[in-house]
Formats: C-alpha cells, structure tokens, sequence
C-alpha cells in the first residue's frame, strides 16, 4: 500500500510554521499561536520545579519560548503569577551610570534585589484571592505611589533618577508593613530604595507564609540578557554573576528554606554562560549545581527510529496544525513532516528530514527559519527536492544572521565579515588542516588570537573535525551534551554544510 494517498490541489500558500521570535506567537491575531503548539519536549518545566533555575542554550533553542509558555499559563491557572525582567527594560549598567552622574550610589546588586522583590509585591497584589488579607489595600497604594520605580523602564528612570535620584515613598508601606506587626525604623516621608530591602524580605516572607491553604506560585524570568553583553568588558560579566549569585540566594535561602513557591529564572545563552563558567571561583558550581542545559540532538533515538526524535515532534506538531488550519488531509501514514516533503530515496541519501536538518544546528528556530518563506513560494504538496534546497538557499542567510547575533559577544562587524571572507577560501574543499585555517586566519586583522577564533567558530559549529579513519565528522551541536566535546587539532576540519550554502550563494 502506498504512504501517500492523492495530494493533488493543495499548495503551500497559507502555511505559517511559526514565528522566529517566540513573542511574536503570543498574540490573539498571531497566525500560529504558541499555547497551540507548545510542548515541554525536553521536560525542562518538571526540572524548574527542583532547586534548578538558570537555563541555558543556544540562541534559537527554545528558551524564550519556555517562559512566554509560563507567562501564559497565568491565563489558565488563577493561582499562578509570571513576570518578565527584560535587558531592554531595564538596563542595570545605565541606570548604575546615571546615578553616578548624578551624585547616587546605585549597586548592582541591590538593583537586582530591589527589581526581583517589587515585582514579587506586584505579583502579590493582582492575586485576586488575596484581596481580602490584611495590608492589601496599603500594598497596592505602596506599589501606585513607586510604580517609576517598581515597573522600571529603562528610558523613564533615567529621567527620574536624573531629576530626584532614587528615593521612594515609604509612607503606605510603612503601614503595610505593620499589618504584620513589623515596625520599620525609617522617618521622613522617602528614604533610599536600598534601605527597604531588608523590609521587603522579611515582609514577603511574613505575608506568604500566613497563607497556609491557597497553592500560589510565583515566577520572575530574566531573558534577553545577551544583549548589549560583550565578553571582554569586566563590567559586564561581574554584572551577571551578581544576578546569578542574588538569583541563587532567593531561591535557595530566601525562598526554598522558608517553604515558598517563589522562583528567579535566568535565561542564559550557552556562550555566554561559558564565559561566566570561568569568571570566578563558585561560578562553575553555580551552573553545574542549578543549570538546565537545552539539548535537542539525540543521537541513539535518531539512528533508530526519526520519528522519537524530540526535535522532528517539535515540527510536526506545527506542521499538523497548518494542515489542520487549511483543511488539506495528512498524505502520509508517517505522519505531518513527510506529508509535507515528498520522500525521494534516489535524492535523499537516508530521509529528507535527516538531510534538511543536517543543514541546520539542531535547534527548533533553524526549523522555523527554514519554512519562513514557504507560504510565499506557495509550493504544491508535497515539496520536492528542489523546493527544498530553495528553501535550504534562503534559510542560509537566515542561520548565519543567528551565528553573527551570537559573535557579537566577542567581535565587531569587521571582523565578523572577515570570517567568511577566511572561510570562503576553504568552501570547495572536502577538509582542511589546522594549520592551514590558523594561517589564514593570520592574514586577517581580529581582536582575538587565532585559537581562540577556531574554539568560537568550533562552538558555533561553522567548522567542525572530521575522523578519516572512521568517516565520522564531530560538530559541537551534534553532540547530546554539548560540553563533553571540544576542538581536536589533530583531526582534519570540515565547515558545515549551510555555511557552505550560505557562501556559495553569497
């Protein structure tokens, strides 16, 4: 019997397989929606459950759309509150700066402090099931008279910081604070922000372990925190362990011990986190004790049967629901993805998913990239090779965009171009030595020493080793757990096939 029944009639023209941003999935006009298709593939929600909060991945993985997911279950759990704590919003470095400038000692850390207890408080407050506890009508005049302050935004507090520092109301709080039998040795009307903190701690602890029959959970989420990040500056990086070692504190001391479900997640890019890994004494402890790393390669699954694999469920459950939404029938009995692309044994060497997804680096945003433009194209099902290899041409650009986002962290735009300059030199070439990369990459001005290009450009799995005595070829995203693998010397090199694409067609 066949596996496909007739396709005849159907095209590709309004298929939308997803957003690369994962935001962008969030809306009520969005043309596919993240609570439609979202899955905890890899069961990271289960891990956040336990003393586990920083998790990490590469650009693209998935990380951002694990807490839209959280910040959207407040809609279906009532007793479930989600914040967001954005490096655009709130820029820690500016504001520290500005208050320099303007005579106001602001410390890192008791920003991070200030920003994860106020947004707590606020959760607090919108509890609908906590309206009728004592001391709610004081906190939310609290948090109304400091909402400069509380729902920080980057461009708004610099002004306020630059025209009355950073000084916040105490009065309701002061009264707040008392419903607890807590007496807050501040006078005056406004007192620096640092001096509450102790106050906010204790009086969050006081006011959620008086509830002892309503299951309320809250979660603050940092994401975005690449941004602007720059590997070299020492400013940045002790910035980020400040939040890490705070983040660690609260959940573990502050939190944990006390019995609250309060969580600070931190979302952390692999390189980065790399970076960090390495800055300091307890930094390694810190990720090996509390990290979650976001994996999508499966080595042992992918050799037995694709269709296990995490990744291509991923897929097919956003595949399945374009077919859904356009009424056209799934063709084949192996499910969304082959009825969508055609399988042809005499192009594919082994399946079309396994040679489209070697093209990619083995994360859920290079799938989505690669149907970004598959609408446009309007292909009739099921796609053949040729489609696909058109969409392979253009998700190149695509994926080396995200490659480029991720060295920003260590290089500047020139040096960024001068790298595919070097490696267009080796496009045409079945493998290359160490040696000769190093040389090329001599002849070319970068910042950073050559070992250190080949490790970035290795983790980035532009290049990669390839072993001729066993034919096997060593990427750092092909790898289940991505810090088990590093860059041999002695082993020839090879650039990934989209890197080759993307070069060919440059």
């Amino acid at each position: 019997m066949s596996l496909f029944k007739s396709s005849k009639g159907f095209t590709t023209r309004n298929f939308c397989i997803g957003s690369p941003e994962a935001e962008a999935e969030t809306t009520h006009k969005s043309k596919i929606r993240l609570s439609d298709v979202f899955e905890d593939f890899l069961e990271i929600l289960p891990e956040l459950n336990t003393e586990k909060f920083i998790v990490v991945g590469r650009k693209g993985s998935g990380k951002t759309a694990l807490a839209e997911y959280l910040f959207e279950m407040q809609n279906a759990k009532p007793n479930f509150f989600c914040d967001f704590v954005k490096k655009f919003d709130i820029d820690i470095q500016k504001i520290v700066q500005v208050g320099k400038e303007k005579g106001t000692n602001i410390q890192e850390e008791l920003l991070f402090k200030w920003i994860i207890l106020t947004k707590i408080l606020r959760l607090i407050s919108r509890n609908e099931a906590l309206q009728h506890l004592r001391g709610m009508k004081e906190l939310k005049q609290f948090l109304q008279r400091n909402s400069g302050f509380i729902d920080i935004k980057s461009y708004e507090i610099v002004e306020v910081i630059s025209n009355q520092g950073f000084e916040v109301s105490i009065e309701y709080f002061r009264r707040f604070s008392s419903k607890f039998s807590r007496d807050i040795k501040l006078r005056g009307e406004k007192a620096p922000f640092y001096k509450l903190i102790p106050h906010l701690e204790e009086t969050i602890i006081d006011l959620l372990t008086s509830i002892d029959d309503i299951d309320n959970e809250y979660f603050i989420i940092f994401d975005d925190l690449d941004i602007g990040f720059k590997a070299t500056s020492k400013e940045h990086v002790s910035i980020l362990i400040a939040l890490l070692r705070i983040a660690k504190d609260y959940n573990i001391n502050y939190f944990g011990k006390n019995g609250l479900d309060v969580k600070v997640i931190i979302l952390l890019r692999d390189d980065i986190a790399d970076v960090l890994r390495l800055a300091d004494s307890d930094t390694a402890k810190i990720f090996s004790s509390y990290g979650i790393l976001i994996s999508w390669y499966e080595h042992e699954i992918f050799s037995r049967n694709e269709n296990l694999l995490k990744i291509k469920r991923f897929i097919n459950k956003r595949i399945e629901k374009n077919f859904s939404q356009n009424d056209i029938p799934l063709f084949s009995e192996r499910g969304a993805w082959n009825s969508l692309i055609q399988e042809d044994t005499t192009y594919y060497k082994d399946s079309s998913f396994k040679y489209v997804l070697e093209h990619t680096f083995y994360k859920p945003r290079d799938l989505i990239l690669f149907f970004l433009p598959i609408s446009k194209f309007e292909f009739n099902i099921p796609l053949e090779p040729s489609n696909v290899n058109q969409l392979l041409g253009k998700y190149s650009k695509e994926a080396i965009d995200e490659v480029n986002n991720e060295f920003v962290a260590f290089l500047d735009n020139n040096e960024i171009k001068g790298i595919y300059q070097m490696l267009e030199r080796f496009c045409n070439e079945e493998y290359f030595s160490y040696s000769k990369l190093r040389e090329m990459i001599e002849q070319h001005s970068f910042s950073i020493e050559s070992d250190q290009l080949i490790t970035l450009l290795f983790k980035y799995s532009l290049i990669g080793n390839k072993d001729i005595s066993n034919k096997k070829v060593y990427f750092k995203c092909r790898e289940e757990r991505t810090n088990d693998i590093n860059f041999n010397k002695e082993l020839p090199i090879v650039l990934h096939y989209i890197v080759k694409v993307f070069i060919k067609n440059k």
